[in-house]
């Protein structure tokens, strides 16, 4: 003899559902901005690792070339706005026409990037591979990114052009 079908209890109530919506927004709502926060230190650690990558491109290709190269921002006093490496035959730290264009970046969105000294506008290294300032001073000095929610790093030069990441940089982030 057949079975008789049962009409008992197929799904969730309405209730059911609203309060697994309710959990699920308070959840969201925890993780979101801590989702934000850590794309945001991976876009300053991004930026800091290709900046970094570009300084050793500099100073490589000044010693392979044996002349001067140059790492410049594109508007000056600020590597927020991107910046280019290039050869620099007559050592004023500008891309004139007729020097080789090696590469150029710009940090990721949102990420201000500021430097000290000389460092401000220019990173030089003569064809010794040590960097240099425009009158001939050795260059050393601190390039201090920031994200939105001022989390810094900093990559800091000596004298003889060694590149060190400071993971816990002093000041603030103007």
């Amino acid at each position: 003899m057949p079975r008789p079908i049962s009409l008992g209890r197929a799904g969730f109530s309405l209730l059911e559902l609203l309060v697994a919506l309710a959990i699920t927004a308070i959840v969201l709502g925890f993780a979101v901005p801590s989702l934000q926060r850590l794309l945001e230190r991976m876009a300053l650690y991004s930026s800091v690792q290709q900046f970094q990558a570009h300084i050793a491109l500099a100073r490589n290709s000044a010693i392979m070339r044996n002349q001067r190269v140059t790492l410049s921002t594109v508007h000056a006093g600020s590597w927020t706005n991107g910046w280019r490496c290039f050869t620099d035959n007559n050592a004023n730290a500008a891309h004139d026409s007729g020097e080789a264009l090696l590469t150029q970046g710009e940090p990721s969105a949102k990420t201000r990037v500021s430097g000290n000294g000389a460092m401000a506008n220019y990173i030089s290294f003569n064809p010794d591979g040590y960097p240099q300032q425009l009158n001939g001073a050795f260059l050393a000095g601190t390039v201090t990114f920031c994200s939105p929610h001022n989390d810094k790093l900093a990559l800091v030069m000596s004298r003889s052009g060694r590149v060190r990441l400071d993971k816990t940089p002093s000041g603030s982030c103007d």
